[in-house]
C-alpha cells in the first residue's frame, strides 16, 4: 500500500447523523477544491505506478480506477474531484461508520466489514495504530498479544507492537482489511511522471534492511532555489512560501542557532563559507558542479601577513575569522573572550573585546575580523593601532558559479565513487550510523537527482553511505552530494511531506527549492 501522508488523519473532520437512519458518518474534507493525489492515500487508496502525465489510477479495497489529472490551486498532481467521489462511493465526502467484525490468529488479522472505510496505519513513538471509521462488533480475540484495543468508538483504533509493519491488503466480498505479520515487505517501486521532464518514485526494497527511498529526476529545465533563514523554518514552510512545486533539505547547521556549517552562496552572496573541505554542489541556470571545496583567506598588514581559520561561519575555531556583509547587518559573538576589529574603507579602526551574544554591526563596506583564543592575543598584538588592512580569499578548486550549498562527503565524482567522511571530518554521528538521508546528484545525461531515504522506523530503517553512495550509482549517477539527513531529512512535492515522520517537522536552516516553469 502507499502511506503517503499517512500522518494525516484527515477524514475526522466532522460527524453527523444520517437522515432517517440514525447511524453516526464522518464528512470528509478534502484540502482543495480538488483532491491531491497524497489525500487519497491517507485514507488508505494505493497509488499505483503510471507513466501518463494526464491520469492517475489506484486501488480501492480490490477494485482499480483510474482518474484524470486536472489543474490544481497550487503546484501539485490533482485528481478531479466528482470523479474521486465516484470512486471511493462515498457522495457528498460522507462516508457511513460500518461496522468492523476482527478475528486474528498469530499470523494474521482480519477486520470484516460491510462497506469500504478510510484507514490509516500510523508508527508512533512506541506503537503503531490503525485506525478505521469504524465501529467494532464483539470483543477483540486475545490470541495475538501484540494487538490491542485502544478504542472502539467513534473511530475503531488498534495498537501493535511489533518490531516492523504487517503486509496490509484491501479486499472486497467480503470487504475486508488483512495484517500479515509473518510476510517480509514486498519490494515494489511507484513511479509518477508529473510533468515533462519531472518524475517522482519511490521504492520499497531490502538491502539487507527495509528502506523506502524518494527519488525526484528533473531535467534542467527546472530551475533550483536555495534558501536561507537565520530564524530557521520548516522545509514546508519555505517551501509553500516560495510557491515551489517540490522542496529538499539542504546543509548542516547548528540546531540551536541555526547558523548553517559549510558553504552557503545564494545569487553570488556567500552567507556561509566553506568548511573542513567538505563536499559542495554549486549550480547556474546552465551547469551544475560537484566537488570537495576548500579555501584560503591571508589579512595583509603592513608588518604581517595573518592566515584565517574562518569566513562567514558558525564553525568557530581558535584563530582568526572574518565576517563580511554578506553574513547580515551584525555579528553576534560565538564564544566567550571574542576579539573584534573593524575593518572599514580598507583601515582598521576599532578593536574591543565582546562576550558571547554581544551584537556588533558589520561595516557595509568593511568586515570584521573576529580572534578566538591564540586569534585574541594576536589581534591585540597587531592590530591595536590602526593601520591599512587587505583581505585575500581564494578557492580550491575556483568556483564561480553564483549558488553554491556545501553538504558532505561527496559520494561520487566523474563516475566514481569517492566517499572519504574521514578526509571531511565526519563525526560518527553521520560517517557510521544507519539513519535518514538526503543527497542531490547528477545523471549522464546532465539531468539531475535529488533523493531522501527514509529511516528509524520498522519498514525504513535508514541507509548508511556507502548504501546511499552504492543506491546513487545504480540510479546512474556520475556526481553525488550527501546533504543533512537524520531528522532533518525531507522530500516535499505538491503539497505534501512525501517522507512518514513520527514527529512534528523539524526547523531548517537552508532549502533547496524546485521552482514550476
Amino acid at each position: 500500500m502507499d502511506r503517503i501522508a499517512r500522518r494525516r488523519f484527515l477524514y475526522l473532520s466532522t460527524t453527523l447523523w444520517l437522515p432517517g437512519q440514525g447511524v453516526m458518518a464522518y464528512t470528509l474534507t478534502p484540502p482543495t477544491t480538488d483532491v491531491p493525489d497524497w489525500w487519497l492515500a491517507s485514507l488508505g487508496a494505493e497509488l499505483l505506478p503510471g507513466q501518463d502525465l494526464n491520469q492517475q489510477s489506484f486501488s480501492w479495497f480490490g477494485r482499480t480506477f483510474t482518474l484524470p489529472i486536472v489543474a490544481g490551486p497550487m503546484p501539485g498532481r490533482y485528481l478531479g474531484l466528482r470523479a474521486a467521489q465516484q470512486s471511493l462511493g462515498f457522495p457528498g465526502w460522507v462516508v457511513p461508520l460500518v461496522l468492523a467484525r476482527v478475528t486474528t490468529t498469530a499470523e494474521q488479522l482480519t477486520i470484516t466489514l460491510n462497506g469500504p472505510t478510510p484507514w490509516q496505519w500510523e508508527e508512533r513513538t512506541g506503537v503503531s495504530v490503525l485506525s478505521l471509521v469504524a465501529q467494532l462488533t464483539g470483543t477483540l480475540p486475545t490470541t495475538n498479544p501484540k494487538v490491542t484495543l485502544l478504542n472502539s468508538w467513534p473511530q475503531l483504533q488498534l495498537g501493535f507492537n511489533v518490531a516492523r509493519p504487517p503486509r496490509i491488503q484491501s479486499f472486497n466480498n467480503p470487504y475486508r482489511l488483512v495484517l500479515d505479520f509473518t510476510q517480509p515487505p514486498v519490494p515494489r517501486t511507484v513511479v509518477q511522471v508529473w510533468r515533462p521532464g519531472l518524475t517522482y518514485q519511490w521504492s520499497d526494497f531490502t538491502n539487507p534492511k527495509p528502506q523506502r527511498v524518494h527519488l525526484l529526476t528533473m531535467d534542467r529545465s527546472y530551475p533550483w532555489q536555495l534558501v536561507h533563514a537565520p530564524d530557521k523554518k520548516t522545509l514546508t514552510s519555505f517551501a509553500q512560501a516560495a510557491g515551489a512545486l517540490a522542496a529538499i533539505n539542504g546543509g548542516f547547521f547548528q540546531v540551536n542557532s541555526g547558523q548553517p556549517l559549510g558553504a552557503v552562496r545564494i545569487a553570488g552572496q556567500w552567507r556561509s563559507g566553506p568548511i573542513l573541505q567538505r563536499g559542495v554542489v554549486a549550480w547556474d541556470g546552465t551547469q551544475t558542479q560537484f566537488d570537495r571545496l576548500d579555501w584560503q583567506g591571508v589579512l595583509i598588514l603592513a608588518q604581517a601577513r595573518l592566515a584565517l581559520v574562518g569566513w562567514n561561519s558558525g564553525y568557530t575555531r581558535a584563530g582568526l575569522s572574518v565576517y563580511t556583509p554578506d553574513w547580515g547587518s551584525r555579528y553576534e559573538g560565538l564564544t566567550e573572550g571574542e576579539v573584534l576589529v573593524t575593518i572599514q574603507d580598507g583601515y582598521s579602526q576599532l578593536l574591543l573585546r565582546i562576550s558571547r551574544g554581544t551584537p556588533v554591526l558589520i561595516p557595509p563596506t568593511g568586515l570584521l575580523v573576529v580572534g578566538r583564543g591564540y586569534g585574541a592575543d594576536l589581534l591585540e598584538q597587531q592590530l591595536k593601532d590602526p593601520q591599512p588592512v587587505t583581505l585575500t580569499l581564494t578557492l580550491t578548486p575556483p568556483l564561480d558559479l553564483p549558488n553554491v550549498l556545501g553538504g558532505g562527503p561527496l559520494l561520487i565524482k566523474e563516475g566514481r565513487m569517492v566517499l572519504d567522511a574521514e578526509l571531511e571530518k565526519f563525526q560518527p554521528d553521520v560517517k557510521d550510523s544507519r539513519a535518514p538521508r538526503t543527497a542531490v546528484g547528477r545523471l549522464s545525461n546532465g539531468s539531475l537527482l535529488w533523493v531522501m531515504a527514509e529511516g528509524r522506523r520498522g519498514d525504513a530503517q535508514g541507509l548508511t553511505l556507502p548504501e546511499l553512495a552504492t543506491f546513487m550509482i545504480r540510479q546512474g549517477c556520475v556526481d553525488a552530494l550527501n546533504l543533512d539527513g537524520g531528522g532533518s531529512s525531507g522530500l516535499y512535492l505538491g503539497r505534501s511531506l512525501r517522507n512518514r515522520r513520527l514527529g512534528p517537522e523539524r526547523l531548517l536552516s537552508t532549502a533547496l527549492l524546485l521552482m514550476p516553469v
